[in-house]
């Protein structure tokens, strides 16, 4: 129960914050009279509103071992809702996207797998806090009917002593940080069937 609690609270930190960023942005656009852009940020947060419910939904699942429904998703969608979400953090981070094809598709369901790329991203722009030229990279490959993705950062990497509990609910290197990212994101892909893996290679 302390687990899918704190989940919670970890899991809706960034869309809240996203949210709190696009009303500031739309007050500013309401003042200037730019209401085509205004409509457009609400359109957005409404979306991030509906991302909480369902991410909400989905941890209390997690307690019943509940399944989400698993489709064919373009892989774009949950890549593009992850930045989305990020817009305002992202800002003087150098970021690169391999080109991903409108038609490469993946099983999975998308807000479950845009929740993985969340938490993996949120992680890296922790990492690059202290960095004075931050980057992050997404890398797309597909191989063999498999699809790798690959999220990268030239922070300074994962402290020797955290590496065999990365896993572990609760454990963290950050003073401020509650331990549950990565934890959340292998059960997702786990339940997805899919395997979720760190390392430090360059």
């Amino acid at each position: 129960l302390g687990q899918i609690t704190a989940g919670i609270a970890h899991e809706t930190a960034q869309p809240v914050a996203a949210i709190r960023a696009y009303a500031a942005n739309g007050r500013q656009l309401l003042e200037r009279g730019d209401t085509a852009s205004v409509v457009k940020n609400l359109t957005t947060i409404e979306r991030l509103t509906e991302r909480i419910g369902r991410v909400t939904a989905e941890l209390r699942g997690f307690s019943r071992k509940a399944t989400g429904a698993v489709s064919a998703i373009p892989l774009r969608v949950p890549v593009e809702g992850s930045l989305l979400i990020l817009r305002s953090r992202m800002s003087g981070v150098e970021l690169t996207i391999s080109e991903i094809p409108d038609d490469l598709h993946v099983m999975a369901d998308a807000i479950r797998l845009e929740q993985v790329l969340v938490n993996l991203l949120q992680n890296a722009l922790e990492a690059l806090d202290t960095i004075s030229a931050p980057a992050i990279a997404i890398d797309v490959e597909a191989r063999d009917e498999r699809v790798f993705v690959c999220v990268r950062d030239n922070g300074p990497g994962i402290p020797q002593d955290m590496q065999e509990r990365l896993f572990t609910p609760f454990a963290t290197s950050r003073p401020a940080g509650l331990g549950l990212g990565l934890v959340i994101a292998s059960d997702i892909m786990a339940d997805l069937g899919c395997l979720l893996y760190t390392s430090d290679a360059a």
